[in-house]
């Protein structure tokens, strides 16, 4: 009986499986997920570092969110670009069409090295990445508009996006130098081998790999990055707690 029921439940739930994977496949993607997906993409082929990544996708979806508002009741941007638009026009296929060139002319923007393969996103779904509109009284206008207003709104956050702090783009320009020198590698199979040689134990420490490549550190800058929902970066840090105190333990 016990055997009878075990294989009951796991042909019903290979079932549903089967079922929700061909839901999955028949669904379509929305727009905004198309564009999500092409944003990492362009992720996948470059070499910036997980807090850089962060902020690039937070400027797209932004970016996108911006020319959504105008269509909704009630949402509110963080930039006014648009007046909110007529019932008439809240339709799917306008909005679908501000989201797609807010997210093309961002994503371009973020990652100028993959415009080809972005235009080919655009074209795919049927809208002229050409069309530099900015006509507020049209979705492609209303498009372009929110996204120029979001790069422009965080032109100078502290990101060093185009290098104008440092050279290179996202480069640090504090002077950082990590604390600790490179960890050698090591075996710990191997008596002898690993060497001690850290200075301060609560500083990131460079490590050196089998290869003898030495890590690189990724936005020591980044304190400084204007948050985007925060008011600062430290708005919620509370003081460390007393040594031997109630609450460290």
């Amino acid at each position: 009986m016990g055997m009878g029921t075990s294989s009951n439940w796991a042909q019903a739930g290979a079932a549903a499986l089967v079922i929700a994977a061909t839901g999955a496949a028949q669904a379509a993607p929305t727009v905004v997920a198309t564009w999500n997906n092409a944003a990492l993409d362009e992720v996948r082929r470059g070499k910036l570092g997980p807090p850089i990544v962060a902020r690039a996708l937070a400027v797209a979806h932004t970016c996108m969110y911006e020319a959504w508002v105008p269509y909704d009741a009630r949402a509110i941007g963080t930039t006014a670009t648009a007046p909110r638009r007529p019932v008439a026009e809240r339709v799917d296929a306008n909005k679908a069409k501000a989201v797609s060139h807010a997210a093309y002319n961002c994503l371009v923007n973020l990652f100028p090295a993959g415009a080809t393969r972005l235009q080919a996103v655009m074209t795919g779904l049927g809208y002229n990445p050409a069309d530099t509109s900015t006509a507020l009284n049209t979705p492609q206008g209303i498009g372009n508009a929110a996204a120029a207003a979001v790069i422009a709104a965080r032109r100078n956050d502290g990101a060093n996006q185009y290098g104008d702090l440092a050279a290179g783009a996202y480069a640090d320009y504090t002077g950082y130098v990590p604390a600790n020198p490179p960890l050698p590698f090591c075996l710990p199979s191997t008596p002898g081998t690993c060497v001690n040689n850290t200075i301060d134990p609560l500083s990131w420490q460079p490590l050196i790999n089998d290869k003898a490549v030495t890590q690189v550190y990724i936005g020591p800058h980044w304190e400084r990055v204007t948050p985007f929902a925060l008011s600062a970066a430290s708005q919620f840090d509370n003081r460390p707690e007393v040594i031997a105190g109630p609450n460290y333990r």
